[in-house]
């Protein structure tokens, strides 16, 4: 649910919204990644908390990186394609955990 919050945020970033938002998006990447990577330690998802882990260094609205606004869609592609891929693993293995109680 966290991966899917996420996701959403940072695609309405490819809309003209004020820099207030980009800024709400920054900390809600920073405890979503820090939430994940943290659960994702739990479970021994070791690229997980790769992935999460360098969305919350990217994101991080205490230390910011300074690019400009097309560098950052870039950059907002790559974390939506991650998202993408932390959200299909997740679903992949509540499938799996589901079978397995049945």
């Amino acid at each position: 649910m966290v991966n899917i919050s996420m996701t959403v945020c940072i695609a309405l970033l490819f809309f003209n919204l004020p820099y207030s938002y980009f800024e709400f998006v920054r900390f809600m990447v920073l405890i979503g990644g820090i939430f994940n990577a943290l659960v994702y330690t739990r479970y021994q998802r070791t690229a997980s908390v790769l992935l999460s882990s360098i969305m919350v260094i990217m994101f991080n609205p205490l230390i910011p990186f300074s690019f400009d606004r097309s560098e950052w869609l870039k950059l907002d592609v790559l974390v939506l394609c991650a998202l993408a891929v932390l959200t299909s693993l997740d679903f992949k293995e509540l499938r799996v955990e589901n079978k397995s109680d049945v």
